[in-house]
């Protein structure tokens, strides 16, 4: 799901993201450390990641970090909405 309000629901309070690949945008956002991706409906994959994560504090917490931080710095509306209007304004004059 690309839906950037989903990404900042799991990321904003303490999670990092656990994901597939090949499945949306979440992928993406796993990078630098914010997160783990595993192979398309790898289910055996996806529970070994998240009993790693449980079995690990330290680095749940670092990837969660790593999450909030990357949605405040690329997802929070302070950063979105100038792009958007820019995108908005050259749609209206005709230049997108």
């Amino acid at each position: 799901d690309r839906d950037v309000t989903g990404v900042q629901t799991c990321a904003l309070p303490i999670s990092p993201i656990l994901c597939f690949e090949r499945a949306g945008g979440m992928p993406e956002f796993t990078a630098g450390g914010c997160g783990v991706a595993v192979e398309y409906l790898d289910l055996d994959a996806m529970g070994a990641a998240a009993a790693r994560l449980l079995k690990s504090p330290e680095e749940y917490a670092r990837m969660a970090s790593n999450a909030r931080d990357k949605v405040r710095a690329q997802y929070d509306i302070s950063v979105i909405a100038p792009k958007l209007a820019a995108t908005m304004e050259r749609a209206m004059a005709g230049d997108a």
